[in-house]
C-alpha cells in the first residue's frame, strides 16, 4: 500500500491553517494541525510528517523557535519547514532561512502558487525517502 504524504500546517489563525490544509488535501495529503509552535513540536515528536508549513509570527512558541528545535531532531534534519508569513522583511527571511527553513511564502498566498511548491517539495523529499 502507498503511503500518503504527511503536512503538519502551524498557524495561529484558524481561517489561514482550514485554507492550508484544504488545498493540501485536494493534493492527496494528509494533514494534522496545530495553532502555535508549541503544539506542533508535540506533534512533531509523536509523528514524523514530510513536511511542515508555519506561520512565523505566533502566541507560545513563534515559527522561528519552532524551525530552531525541529532542526535538533535527526529525524527532521531534511524534512521540508516552509514559512507562510506576512511578512516580506529581507532580515528576517534571512535569520529564518538560517535558522533552518528552506523556503517562504508570502501572506496573502496566492492558492496555485502554494499547491505547486508543496507539490514540488513532497516530490523531491518525499518520492526520496519511499525508496
Amino acid at each position: 500500500m502507498h503511503r500518503q504524504p504527511h503536512i503538519l500546517i502551524v498557524d495561529d489563525d484558524g481561517f489561514i491553517r482550514d485554507s492550508v490544509k484544504r488545498i493540501a488535501q485536494q493534493l492527496g495529503y494528509k494533514t494534522t494541525l496545530a495553532e502555535n509552535g508549541r503544539k506542533a513540536l508535540e506533534h512533531a515528536q509523536e509523528k514524523i510528517f514530510d513536511l511542515i508549513i508555519s506561520d512565523l509570527y505566533m502566541p507560545e512558541m513563534d515559527g522561528n523557535e519552532l524551525v530552531k528545535n525541529i532542526r535538533t531532531m535527526p529525524e527532521y534534519k531534511n524534512i521540508p519547514f516552509l514559512f507562510l508569513s506576512g511578512t516580506n522583511e529581507h532580515k528576517t527571511w534571512i535569520k529564518n532561512l538560517t535558522a533552518g527553513a528552506d523556503d517562504f511564502i508570502t501572506k496573502p498566498y496566492d492558492k496555485k502558487i502554494l499547491a505547486l511548491k508543496l507539490k514540488s517539495y513532497i516530490k523531491k523529499h518525499f518520492c526520496a525517502r519511499s525508496f
